[in-house]
């Protein structure tokens, strides 16, 4: 007769000799050969242990340890949906929402945006975007080769200036609603950058048309950047341009 919850004989309420041995030998340091686990599992046979597969490749097992077999084309009623490779995404264009950028029907011409955002340059922003252009000019990088110029120390990119004029005026323009940039016209750089420089930027609207088929519309804007003076001095203009883009009709 055994216990019924140890499966010992009942008799016998003493530690069975298997667990004293190895309670003994890991006192020790040293395990009985006998004792010694033959089978050892591979990484990928403890993985799929832990995941409650079966060993037979004939059948599966879910997460709740429920065997099916694999010729079994029907599977258990609460089954989960095979995975699909299809990606698409058919998304409502009413449930986009309102776009940040004007359309081109509310460009008006004659108008000026001020906008509000504003970034301090650093010597890192000009150093990677030299390095990211491969512009190599010292009179950007070089400290000593600057201070011998009239300028006195380095001077930021001017394409730089520029690209950040343009990214301070993207979200109350164009951000959504342009199909693609046309042209970038008179570019003048009237006065210096310098590290630590703060820049703002402003957009003024000098032309709209819609285009030959009527679906779309060309705007034109004059793009300002500003270098933001303390005090009471008024900020000085240090990169302006013009800026055409092909926008999106609302309607």
């Amino acid at each position: 007769m055994t216990h019924p919850e140890t499966g010992w004989p009942a008799e016998n309420t003493s530690t069975p000799p298997e667990r004293s041995a190895l309670w003994n030998s890991a006192n020790t340091g040293r395990f009985a050969p006998s004792l010694v686990p033959r089978t050892v599992l591979s990484r990928h046979e403890c993985r799929d242990s832990a995941r409650h597969r079966p060993s037979n490749p004939d059948s599966l097992a879910d997460r709740d340890g429920r065997v099916q077999n694999r010729n079994d084309t029907t599977g258990p009623a609460d089954s989960p949906p095979e995975p699909t490779t299809d990606r698409t995404v058919n998304r409502d264009p009413a449930d986009v929402g309102p776009m940040p950028g004007k359309y081109y029907e509310e460009f008006a011409v004659g108008e000026t945006i001020v906008h509000d955002k504003r970034r301090t340059i650093s010597e890192a922003d000009n150093q990677r975007f030299c390095d990211l252009t491969m512009n190599q000019q010292p009179l950007h990088l070089d400290a000593a080769f600057a201070a011998d110029t009239d300028f006195g120390e380095r001077l930021v990119n001017g394409l730089y200036t520029m690209s950040l004029a343009v990214g301070l005026s993207i979200p109350e323009t164009t951000d959504g609603t342009i199909v693609a940039n046309l042209s970038y016209d008179d570019v003048e750089h009237p006065e210096p950058v310098y590290h630590g420089d703060t820049i703002r930027a402003e957009s003024t609207v000098l032309d709209r048309r819609e285009t030959s088929d009527g679906e779309r519309g060309v705007v034109t804007m004059r793009v300002e950047a500003y270098r933001v003076e303390s005090g009471e001095t008024e900020d000085t203009l240090v990169c302006s341009f013009e800026r055409t883009v092909l926008a999106l009709k609302k309607e």
